[in-house]
């Protein structure tokens, strides 16, 4: 029964950060990292304008004025882990990714927001790391609406997966992230993702490459779960956001007893090209952002 209840939670978990696309996996050594020990202090601060995704249910009042208690229940917990699972005493809470790239406007993948109810019943939550364990009320903010999306993967033509969330209120203490306008990432350069890898606190998983481009994306092997859906993958040397995270091999494997992250040799994550955002083009370029 608790294996069942086990592969229940990760295809809900998958079904609600993944939609019709795959989940993501661990290439070589696991590279994900707390942002509090994060060795470059830019990216610290960067990671500051990443949000994730959780629904208002799982939000309650906090007897500490400003601040709201989350469910409580570790990822160990919800999938079965194996003993030794990274993380796995963790809380798992969020349930995709997003990055904000003007006041009130936040990027995430499509499969994200696929019906109102996402935007509806669901808030974004900024600072949400490992030693946090209540959340403040001014870094939890609302969907008003969703400003732009898409989502469809056909033969030959390749994936688009994005939408633009226009956020209850403005972002105070927070910049938006910078994302390339032009040109195209190369082959062979090092990037970065920081997301809520299967709702985790947030983190940051580097080591990783570019490993090849086709069309409107580009792929990675980076560390990846699905939550994080929607994560943006950074130029580890620029900063600069190159493309969205939407796709990736399978997270675990599944043994008689227990749940294991699945090690995989490959580039199987997939990076929506930040260039082919034209609403996101747009938008900056009427000064909107």
């Amino acid at each position: 029964m608790m294996k069942i209840a086990s592969v229940l939670y990760i295809t809900l978990l998958l079904s609600n950060t993944a939609g019709a696309v795959g989940p993501k996996a661990i290439y070589g050594t696991d590279d994900r990292h707390e942002v509090i020990s994060y060795p470059n202090k830019n990216i610290q601060k960067l990671a500051k304008s990443v949000a994730g995704r959780v629904s208002e249910f799982h939000l309650h009042e906090s007897p500490i004025k400003g601040y709201q208690t989350f469910n409580m229940t570790s990822l160990g917990d919800r999938i079965n882990a194996c003993p030794g699972e990274k993380f796995s005493d963790q809380p798992s809470l969020m349930s995709c990714s997003g990055f904000l790239v003007g006041k009130d406007l936040l990027v995430t993948a499509g499969h994200c927001m696929k019906t109102s109810d996402h935007c509806q019943y669901n808030k974004w939550v900024f600072d949400y790391t490992v030693e946090k364990s209540l959340l403040k009320n001014d870094t939890i903010y609302g969907c008003k609406g969703v400003v732009a999306r898409g989502e469809i993967t056909l033969p030959l033509i390749g994936t688009t997966d994005y939408a633009i969330v226009q956020l209850d209120r403005k972002v105070e203490g927070r910049e938006p992230l910078k994302f390339r306008t032009r040109g195209r990432i190369k082959n062979g350069t090092d990037v970065l993702l920081i997301g809520h890898p299967l709702g985790l606190p947030m983190k940051i998983a580097d080591n990783a490459t570019v490993k090849g481009s086709f069309g409107k994306t580009f792929r990675t092997n980076l560390d990846a779960y699905g939550g994080n859906s929607g994560s943006p993958v950074l130029n580890q040397k620029t900063g600069l956001v190159e493309g969205i995270l939407v796709q990736g091999d399978k997270d675990f494997s599944y043994g008689d007893t227990c749940t294991a992250s699945n090690y995989s040799t490959g580039h199987g994550e997939v990076v929506y090209k930040i260039t082919r955002l034209k609403a996101l083009q747009k938008l900056q370029e009427e000064g909107k952002l």
